[in-house]
């Protein structure tokens, strides 16, 4: 009767060698989940893995006060809020409390199951290479845990950690030959219906609407925005790279804003990474980050050459749902852009005609406001006869008066163009673009705001450009009789270092990104700057190949390695994979295993015993190695017999402690 007591006993309190592993997995959660749960919710994880240390069990009224402390904390974070990051938060909380009441290893196996589970439901929110890399380290420490607790092995220190790591080590990399096969090779099938996950976390980004200082409050984010790959052409100059994403048409004396969202013509309710086209010529590639709305960027007169977004009115590209994760679309484009004669800070463009909503939107107009503007318009009118004259003259305006570009523009009234271009002249480019939009329409020429991005940063190794947030931008699209649409960009014309280089370029290294000292440590450091474009880089290529992985994709890559795309020659490329990574397997127990008793030195001379069988020398059953040496040396080639000389001799001295094998002791 005492052996199942004892077992009981073993089971139920014996817990503690199990802390280091479930530590670090709870650990690494913590990590997973930083930038989702209120740091309160981290500290109460964290303070529950410590409380696995204590050689007694928390009393039963503590553990109570610590789960009402975290429910209520909680209710009071996330109130009612149903969202995915509560849902998250809520299963994560769960599993921390879950940590100070272990009693027995059944406890601990669905811990283990409910980490997995959570890591697995990181990546809604995080798809990064470096997320990835840290729920291999969850998957690993929770494996070690399993493999203690179910081996039955504990441990009474950290010494029992390193104990088996390796058998879990082994069985990862084991497993991972067989990951890439099946990543591959699997058919990548669509789902039959999906609905896209919407998170609450704030996302930065361009807006469709604008006011004066809006854009400006981008100028201190180094977040990304997206990157492009061009092919079949040079990247072109920054002073070119205008990506449009949203067209302000409508303007009530401040604020620029859209009459109406264009429509998506694409199914919304089923998920499409889309399909990327052939190419006859040059392009581009866009690796679009997530900004919660159903906008693309893109180069004026490029050409859609992917089926998940359609080209609408005004030349802008619309995606069927909100974006929300990163996003890969392929465009046909080449730089051909045309200067305006006569106009400087302009450029023709292709593709941005109005051809579903009327015209007149180009013209509208508040009916007041902005007295000194109107009465200054009227002015130009009477001294400059034609739209181009004009319109030179308002660019050369920005130029001439004294003007200054700046991150943090002095406050205006209700007479937001009137404060600006008479008083303060001061501002960012939402300033610049927004009051030049309303003078041309005074003076009766269509005119509108654009609003994108502006340039990019070169990152020369991975053969890309990465555009940031601090990139954003807006310029304004007239309409000349004679010219079309036509591209004018007054901010070019106050700071032209912002259009032909960056944005810290004319702000200086101590007011560029100066609200984020480590952003702007990241970007101007030499070192610091090469670290962050190898790493982004890397993330790059993980969601380019692996989160992007799709059926277009992997047409094309198993096209180009079976021939054709066959199910047949996928099936037995899956299948002779299996078969080729199984005799790996056996191969290396077998070479490693089968005699790993054995002295080192006489592991050395098994091996060559079995080289030698496939030239017909074998040693018989009983046969010292003395005598079989003697028996085929004279057979044998000079460079083989040497071989089994210096290992025979070698046998003797260090396994049968003889000083020769001509004088071996028996």
């Amino acid at each position: 009767m005492s052996a199942p007591s004892h077992r009981a006993s073993l089971v139920s309190f014996n817990l503690r060698p199990l802390n280091a592993s479930l530590f670090c997995a709870a650990l690494a959660l913590n990590l997973s989940y930083f930038q989702v749960v209120p740091l309160w919710l981290h500290g109460v994880s964290i303070g529950s893995a410590m409380l696995m240390w204590r050689k007694t069990p928390l009393p039963a009224t503590l553990r109570l006060v610590i789960i009402l402390f975290a429910i209520g904390a909680f209710y009071a974070h996330f109130r009612i809020n149903l969202t995915i990051e509560m849902a998250g938060a809520f299963l994560f909380m769960s599993a921390s409390l879950k940590l100070v009441e272990l009693k027995k290893i059944n406890d601990v196996r669905m811990l283990c199951f409910v980490f997995l589970y959570l890591s697995a439901v990181s990546f809604l929110f995080s798809q990064t290479f470096t997320h990835a890399l840290l729920q291999f380290g969850v998957l690993f420490f929770v494996f070690l845990t399993l493999l203690k607790a179910n081996a039955g092995q504990y441990f009474h220190s950290l010494a029992g950690l390193s104990l088996n790591v390796g058998p879990v080590l082994k069985g990862l990399l084991i497993a991972l030959p067989l990951v890439l096969v099946l990543f591959v090779f699997f058919p990548r099938l669509s789902p039959l219906w999906a609905i896209p996950i919407k998170t609450q976390e704030a996302i930065s980004g361009v807006s469709d609407k604008m006011s004066p200082g809006d854009i400006a409050k981008l100028g201190n984010s180094s977040e990304r925005a997206f990157r492009v790959r061009f092919f079949g052409q040079q990247p072109p100059s920054q002073n070119t790279l205008y990506w449009r994403a949203m067209v302000l048409d409508k303007f009530d004396g401040k604020t620029w804003s859209r009459f109406n969202p264009p429509i998506s013509s694409l199914r919304p309710q089923k998920i499409d990474r889309g399909q990327m086209l052939s190419v006859n010529g040059a392009g581009y590639d866009v690796m679009l980050e997530p900004h919660n709305q159903n906008w693309a960027v893109a180069l004026s007169g490029s050409e859609v050459r992917s089926t998940h977004i359609s080209l609408q009115d005004m030349g802008l590209l619309i995606f069927a749902t909100e974006v929300l994760q990163p996003t890969a679309y392929r465009l046909k484009w080449e730089n051909n852009s045309q200067i305006v004669e006569g106009i400087p800070a302009s450029a023709q463009l292709e593709g941005v005609m109005r051809r579903s909503t009327p015209v007149f939107r180009d013209l509208q107009t508040p009916a007041s406001g902005n007295p000194l503007v109107r009465e200054w318009v009227r002015k130009l009118q009477q001294e400059y006869h034609t739209d181009m004259s004009l319109i030179a003259a308002m660019m050369h305006m920005y130029r001439d008066l004294e003007f200054r570009y700046t991150l943090e523009p002095p406050p205006t009234s209700a007479n937001f163009v009137d404060d600006f271009l008479f008083q303060t002249r001061a501002g960012f480019c939402s300033h610049y673009a927004g009051s030049l939009a309303y003078m041309l329409r005074l003076a009766g020429i269509p005119a509108r705001v654009v609003v994108g991005y502006q340039g990019g940063e070169l990152n020369e190794e991975g053969g890309y450009i990465l555009v940031h947030q601090y990139d954003a931008h807006a310029w304004v699209e007239a309409y000349l009789e004679d010219k079309g649409w036509v591209r004018l960009d007054p901010t070019a014309m106050v700071a032209p270092d912002r259009i032909n280089f960056n944005l810290r370029s004319v702000l200086g290294d101590d007011a560029f990104l100066e609200k984020s000292a480590i952003s702007r440590l990241m970007h101007s450091v030499n070192w610091m700057s090469w670290v962050r474009l190898r790493l982004d880089e890397l993330n790059y290529n993980w969601q380019k190949w692996v989160v992007n992985y799709n059926q277009s994709q992997q047409y094309d890559l198993l096209k180009n390695l079976l021939g054709e795309y066959s199910l047949l020659r996928i099936a037995l490329t899956i299948l002779g994979a299996i078969v080729l990574v199984s005799a790996l397997l056996i191969g290396y127990y077998w070479w490693f295993y089968f005699n790993r008793h054995l002295h080192p030195v006489e592991r050395n001379y098994v091996r060559f015993l079995r080289l030698l069988r496939l030239f017909g020398y074998h040693r018989a059953p009983g046969e010292s190695a003395k005598r079989f040496y003697e028996r085929c040396a004279a057979q044998m080639p000079t460079i083989v017999r040497k071989g089994l000389e210096t290992r025979t001799q070698a046998l003797y001295e260090s396994v049968y402690a003889s000083e020769s094998m001509n004088n071996p002791r028996d």
